[in-house]
């Protein structure tokens, strides 16, 4: 196997030791489905998933917990490779059904994919796919060891417009469509348009990785001077590179709290299947982002949770970090539990400002939060261009009447800690 580019050897402890984080309240499934999605199932590995099923396992619950959280086709894989060990005949026949079912509509939305690239080409949009079934060849050399619901396409700015009229075209709606007034205004603050196709494909036109709130911002005409090609339904397509895509994947799953385990197995997957990645890059990247911690959080949990290797580098700065480990330690746990009530603003708003290292990203994170109008904004009262300025004044009580006035304290607090934090931070 070739070594990581960095000089060093990579970290023997945590790709030989179980987990270190806190896994709070977890069930034996669990326990047992974080050994199946392991990106390497050694001989070790194997055994503890035998003596987990030895000691008993409600199926039911380890196969609906595989399915929230996206991994049931890593969970298939891994009873196949024990030549079905453990589950009963009904569990295997469910879990064959579930695995055929995702793998017969990921072939679709791969062959939908293809046509609408083949489109954009013709009419010269220049478009990349990402996540989806681009990640799962990526990852997997195949598109059936990966859930996946929709598609995601990053096209230039300059090019939104027009492809938007060629989705329409072909049969697509937009389920986000501001007023002309406010389009510029929702192009700056956004990041995507949704769209639903006549056949219930839901498509994401992205034109940057994230809302301008979340201070992720890299240099889009480097990261396409570095495409890729994969082989996606026989046809070989250009997606980012191999670094490029572990920044982005640490940064979605920062964005989304790292809340379901899917997200982790795509970092664990890709730094396992792509040892000549360009550490180098990776770390001049994130630290040139202001991203460190986000790619720092992410490989921490691939690494503790799933036991990939990574080069000593990596292990100690995410040590000298400790940050890292407490947003770590949040997300382990949280990963079981229930989803946290929509309506709370924290702690999620919290785990959003601990994972940025500038004060000013804290800043405009709550000040977007609390003044930045969305869609759902100007879709409840629409105002002529000449008025669109009082969104920004009625936004903060939109956002009052949503939380409470007591979670609105307690953002106002949260984000006092963060500049306590970046105070310390900055002290060391």
């Amino acid at each position: 196997m070739t070594r990581p580019t960095i000089d060093s050897e990579m970290d023997q402890e945590t790709r030989e030791g179980d987990q270190c984080l806190p896994l709070t309240g977890i069930r034996p499934e669990e326990q047992l489905l974080l050994h199946c999605v392991r990106p390497h199932l050694d001989a070790a590995t194997l055994q503890k998933v035998r003596t987990l099923i030895r000691k008993g396992v409600n199926w039911d619950h380890l196969i609906a917990t595989a399915l929230r959280h996206g991994v049931l086709p890593l969970l298939y894989t891994a009873f196949r490779e024990m030549a079905w060990e453990g589950p009963p005949t009904a569990m295997r026949e469910k879990l064959e059904a579930h695995y055929h079912s995702n793998k017969g509509r990921n072939v679709f939305l791969t062959d939908e994919l293809l046509r609408i690239l083949n489109i954009f080409e013709a009419h010269r949009v220049r478009a990349i796919p990402y996540k989806g079934p681009a990640l799962a060849a990526v990852l997997h050399g195949r598109v059936g060891l990966r859930q996946f619901y929709d598609l995601d396409i990053m096209v230039r700015k300059r090019d939104v417009a027009l492809a938007r009229d060629l989705l329409i075209s072909l049969g697509y709606r937009p389920l986000i469509s501001p007023p002309r007034a406010h389009e510029a205004a929702f192009m700056t603050h956004e990041c995507e348009y949704i769209f639903m196709g006549d056949n219930e494909v839901v498509l994401e036109l992205c034109w940057a990785f994230a809302e301008r709130c979340f201070s992720f911002s890299p240099n889009l005409r480097e990261w396409r001077a570095r495409l890729e090609p994969v082989s996606l339904g026989g046809k070989e397509v250009l997606t980012f590179s191999q670094e490029d895509t572990l920044l982005a994947l640490c940064m979605h799953g920062t964005k989304h709290y790292w809340d379901v385990l899917s997200t982790i197995c795509d970092v664990a997957q890709l730094v396992h299947v792509r040892p000549g990645m360009n550490w180098r890059r990776v770390l001049h990247q994130a630290r040139n982002l202001v991203g460190m911690r986000m790619l720092l959080l992410g490989l921490h949990l691939a690494s503790d949770l799933l036991v990939v290797g990574l080069p000593n580098e990596v292990s100690q700065a995410i040590q000298q970090d400790p940050q890292v480990k407490s947003l770590a330690s949040y997300v382990c746990g949280n990963l079981f539990r229930a989803s946290p009530n929509a309506s709370e603003v924290d702690p999620c708003a919290f785990f959003a400002l601990k994972a940025r290292e500038r004060l000013h990203d804290r800043i405009r994170y709550c000040l977007d939060l609390l003044i930045t109008p969305t869609y759902g904004d100007w879709a409840r009262l629409p105002l002529p261009g000449f008025l669109s300025f009082l969104h920004y004044l009625l936004r903060p009580a939109r956002v009052l009447g949503k939380y409470g006035l007591n979670h609105m304290g307690r953002l106002v607090y949260q984000l006092a800690q963060a500049v306590r934090i970046s105070g310390s931070e900055q002290s060391r």
